[in-house]
C-alpha cells in the first residue's frame, strides 16, 4: 500500500506506424527501449513502480512526497529523452 500514490502514464504517439511500417519484432523492440529507458530514468530513491499498461502505454507508480522537486524533475526528464532520444535496432 502507497500512502500517497501518484502515476506518471506515458504513451508512444502513433505507434502502431511504427508497427505497420517496420513490423511487430521492431515494433518490440522500441517498446523494451522505451520501458529500458523509463526504468533508468527513474531515481532509485523514488521507489518507484513500472508497469506495461498494455499496446504502447506505461505507468510508473511511486510515493508522491510533499514538497518533492524529484518528481518534477523526473517528468521533465523523462518528456525530454523520450522526445528527443534516438532509438537504434539491428543498427
Amino acid at each position: 500500500q502507497i500512502p500517497n500514490p501518484a502515476l506518471i502514464l506515458v504513451n508512444i504517439n502513433r505507434f502502431t506506424h511504427i508497427n505497420n511500417f517496420y513490423g511487430t519484432l521492431i515494433g518490440d523492440a522500441v517498446l523494451k527501449s522505451t520501458a529500458e529507458k523509463l526504468r533508468e530514468i527513474t531515481p532509485d530513491s523514488m521507489n518507484a513502480h513500472h508497469y506495461r499498461l498494455g499496446g504502447d502505454d506505461f505507468g510508473i507508480l511511486f510515493e508522491m512526497r510533499k514538497g518533492d522537486k524529484e518528481f518534477e524533475r523526473m517528468v521533465s526528464e523523462c518528456h525530454r529523452i523520450l522526445e528527443s532520444d534516438a532509438i537504434y535496432i539491428k543498427d
